[in-house]
């Protein structure tokens, strides 16, 4: 099975989205890549429907902080087609 020109080309911008956020990615720049609206995205994330990100009060007033943590986006993201590209159900042989 061929796996189509536009799946990889997505995949290729996640890795490039990747690389230019090693640790953490802004949440903007998620809703950018999956065409979603920020704010969305946000309540997505402090409503558990997105299990990527992670929601914190800051301030005693309902200030509220988000961070995406850049390997579970991508594994989120990736997960099956890193499996499937590895050849494993298990995961990423090392």
């Amino acid at each position: 099975m061929k796996i189509p020109k536009n799946v990889l080309d997505k995949l290729d911008e996640l890795n490039r989205l990747c690389e230019t956020y090693p640790e953490y990615i802004p949440l903007p720049k998620v809703a950018d890549f999956l065409g979603a609206n920020a704010e969305g995205l946000r309540f997505g994330i402090e409503n558990g429907t997105c299990p990527f990100g992670v929601m914190w009060q800051k301030t005693i007033t309902g200030n509220k902080a988000f961070k995406i943590p850049t390997a579970k986006f991508y594994f989120w993201y990736a997960g099956d087609a890193v499996r499937a590209l590895a050849g494993t159900e298990k995961g990423v042989k090392t």
